[in-house]
């Protein structure tokens, strides 16, 4: 069965653009523009919205970018699992050995590690022993080390990558076997007593001061057979 060709497309004269005085015509109506301009108003308004709720909400999707609009705090804690050798030398394990193979995927398995306690971290700590045993590139290594250290976020960019503060969670030797305990868990402050607070207008009531023997003996009208002593009225 044989196929008609479609119709050959008319071409659009440039003549026709053109109004009878000799200015370019505009080939939307009215309609249109009012809607184009209805639409960007809509836009516009829905990108923005976002900005005057209170919290800000972030959602899709209308978003506030938190991570391009929050303030970023002066300090950051970072949990990772380090390299240590005889000389001093620290190198970060890469996330190739920790697990993952990215750089965000180990470092929520090193947190989410963390969080579950010290079995956990020691059963991390041995896994990476592992790992870097069977590379001749970390020969040097004597010890991995699970900890959490504390950086001044400008600092650390400026150069200066050494901690602030660092807390051990584990060490353990190219063999997985635990060499020292970390820092004990942070507990809280004490909590300072709280003080009662009196009802306005009240008067403080101050202890009646212990009596003794002799005033307690003079208290008792003579004649009188105190309960503690034998014998009859």
């Amino acid at each position: 069965m044989a196929t008609s060709d479609p119709p050959p497309s008319t071409p659009i004269d440039a003549a026709e653009l053109v109004s009878s005085d000799g200015e370019r015509a505009d080939p939307t109506s009215p309609l249109d523009r009012l809607w184009g301009y209805a639409v960007s108003v809509f836009l516009l308004g829905a990108v923005l919205y976002p900005l005057q709720t209170k919290p800000p909400r972030d959602s899709f999707p209308l978003s506030t970018y938190p991570m391009f609009s929050k303030a970023r705090p002066a300090f950051i804690s970072v949990g990772h699992v380090m390299a240590v050798g005889k000389d001093g030398r620290e190198e970060p394990i890469p996330p190739n050995i920790v697990g993952g193979g990215e750089v965000l995927q180990a470092k929520v398995a090193i947190r989410n590690t963390i969080r579950r306690g010290r079995n956990a971290v020691r059963e991390l700590c041995r896994k990476v022993a592992v790992g870097v045993a069977g590379d001749d590139d970390w020969s040097w290594v004597t010890a991995i080390e699970v900890r959490t250290d504390r950086y001044q976020v400008a600092g650390y960019f400026s150069g200066g990558h050494k901690p602030v503060s660092s807390r051990l969670h584990t060490r353990c030797d190219r063999d997985g076997k635990p060499l020292r305990w970390g820092s004990p868990p942070e507990r809280p402050p004490p909590r300072k007593p709280s003080r009662r607070k009196r009802p306005r207008g009240s008067k403080r009531q101050h202890p009646a001061p212990p009596m003794s023997a002799s005033a307690s003996t003079s208290a008792v009208p003579s004649g009188t057979t105190r309960p503690d002593e034998k014998g009859s009225p």
